[in-house]
């Protein structure tokens, strides 16, 4: 298939044309799991996540249901909530997006119904238009990944590819099991094993912290993801990757890392999100939670030992941060000269 024929204007498609009965659910036949699978779904980890999951949900009808609840109770204070781990305020809606019970299109028809019905408050409609715009990341993603197939394996920005990694070692272990000392990416990482999804703000913090500050490639952690999450879409894994990195499309700036401490502090200020994954924590104060290795003295009160019951920080964060600036400008300044040398040939 030529490239062009997936390029028609979006104007030939007339949303008065749209309506949700028209997305007819597939027939009871296909119900059936193939015995692979069905093998598959009896394993002790697919169980685990499952228990997480509403198992009658897990269908188009289903998928249906959770956009429509989601409408109703979230999406108002969708802007707002959004970053707060402990909230029930995303919409969930990620996996069914990515395997098919839901498309973009029928979304983004879905909520040109919803704005457009005359009881919308000005509020209501500039929220569906904040959550809309999450919805067309998943598709310049998908465009990205299309028109750059080999930022599959490599970086957008090509002068990342000498970027000097490390190859993977103890300390991605410890990130992958949710160990590393720093209770907010541990907490994500725990998340994402038990339940096969993690909240968004966390999927930053967590790829900032591998890539940043342990200097773990940002295909190692896009492996991981692609072997944890529910919704590993490749073209929003890729992007979001590389854009943490710093390696990909209008990338966050090299020198801007994630602080875990104070993402924390700042949205899950009492730490019900950490105490959620991390119940080895729970005693402690909503000071403390964020950084308990400094907080000792509580830590020793309340029957906790670093280092026993929960690990030391892997990596300074200071240094770690120096460090990979350090990378980078040694990189920059490779890159520098290679472009001098050359413009001397």
């Amino acid at each position: 298939m030529e490239k062009q024929a997936l390029l028609e204007p979006l104007d030939v498609f007339n949303p008065s044309d749209f309506s949700a009965e028209r997305c007819m659910l597939a027939p009871p036949k296909h119900s059936a799991l193939p015995t692979d699978l069905d093998h598959l779904l009896q394993t002790p980890w697919a169980q685990k996540v499952l228990s997480h999951w509403n198992q009658h949900a897990i269908s188009e009808a289903g998928a249906w249901q959770a956009l429509d609840y989601f409408v109703e109770h979230h999406l108002t204070d969708y802007p707002h909530d959004r970053d707060f781990m402990a909230l029930a305020a995303s919409s969930k809606l990620s996996p069914y997006l990515h395997f098919g019970q839901l498309c973009p299109r029928m979304v983004y028809f879905y909520l040109e119904d919803y704005k457009a019905q005359p009881n919308r408050t000005s509020a209501q409609i500039d929220s569906a238009q904040a959550w809309l715009r999450q919805l067309v990341w998943k598709e310049f993603a998908r465009h990205l990944l299309f028109w750059f197939a080999s930022s599959q394996f490599e970086p957008f920005m090509l002068k990342y590819q000498s970027m000097p990694w490390q190859a993977a070692n103890a300390d991605t272990l410890a990130w992958q099991k949710g160990l590393t000392g720093y209770p907010l990416i541990d907490a994500g990482m725990r998340e994402l094993w038990a339940t096969g999804t993690m909240h968004n703000r966390v999927r930053m913090l967590v790829a900032s912290f591998l890539t940043k500050n342990l200097n773990q490639s940002w295909l190692v952690g896009k492996a991981w993801f692609e072997h944890t999450l529910l919704d590993a879409d490749p073209a929003n894994n890729v992007m979001g990757w590389q854009w943490v990195a710093g390696c990909g499309v209008d990338a966050s700036p090299y020198y801007r890392l994630f602080n875990p401490i104070t993402q924390s502090e700042k949205f899950d200020p009492k730490g019900d999100y950490i105490k959620t994954w991390l119940p080895e924590l729970n005693a402690l104060s909503a000071k403390a939670i964020h950084a308990p290795w400094l907080h000792v003295a509580e830590c020793t009160l309340k029957g906790i030992t670093l280092g026993t019951t929960y690990p030391l920080p892997l990596v300074d964060l200071k240094t770690s941060r120096e460090a990979h600036m350090e990378r980078v400008q040694s990189l920059k300044a490779a890159v520098w000269i290679t472009k001098k040398g050359t413009e001397q040939l």
